[in-house]
């Protein structure tokens, strides 16, 4: 495919040199009083840049195709076979169980120092401790919950959305609003999962 599109570039801009010199001898399809330079000229240049783009979208697609056939492991017929998971089911869904439950804690403990006005003023910096082993605790759960891990997208994305509900108690003061509603609904949606 990648040999027919060098084949119409260099045809096509060797009808432009010509349409250039004698507009007639390659839009003999126009009519008569519409065989110009510029419209020759201008008509096959535009094919010519078709062309070499169509050249460069063959050869990142081959290229792209290389190199997945290149991975160790991968071939097309086993593509679209499910994925063989070494680690097994009961101890991935004791993991779920106990990542849960460690996002309840944390959605639990936010919830108590929400109204705390030490909190609205220093956030989660390391001058307050337990806001700072707080958000530590939840970047390493939420680096272990995503959906390569085997977690629901749901539940995957909700020590994100827990994050983002402490940034807005921070930010409201520990005040309720449609984002810390909607945010709250989220999560504890997640969790029973």
């Amino acid at each position: 495919m990648q040999t027919t599109f060098v084949i119409l570039g260099f045809i096509s801009l060797l009808a432009a040199l010509v349409g250039l010199l004698k507009p007639g001898l390659v839009t003999s399809f126009l009519a008569p009083k519409h065989r110009t330079r510029l419209k020759a000229f201008g008509g096959y240049v535009a094919i010519f840049l078709v062309a070499v783009f169509m050249v460069g979208t063959t050869a990142n697609n081959k290229s792209s195709q290389a190199k997945l056939s290149n991975q160790p492991g991968t071939n097309q017929m086993t593509s679209t076979s499910p994925k063989n998971d070494n680690t097994k089911p009961e101890v991935q869904e004791a993991s779920i169980a106990e990542n849960k439950e460690a996002l309840r804690n944390l959605l639990d403990m936010l919830l108590s120092f929400k109204d705390d006005p030490e909190f609205h003023q220093k956030g989660f910096g390391a001058g307050l401790p337990y806001t700072h082993t707080w958000l530590k605790t939840l970047n390493e759960i939420s680096q272990e919950m995503t959906v390569k891990n085997g977690y629901p997208l749901g539940l995957a994305t909700a020590p994100n959305d827990l994050r983002q509900l402490g940034m807005e108690y921070m930010r409201s003061q520990g005040r309720e609003n449609q984002f810390t509603r909607d945010f709250r609904q989220f999560i504890e949606e997640a969790l029973t999962q």
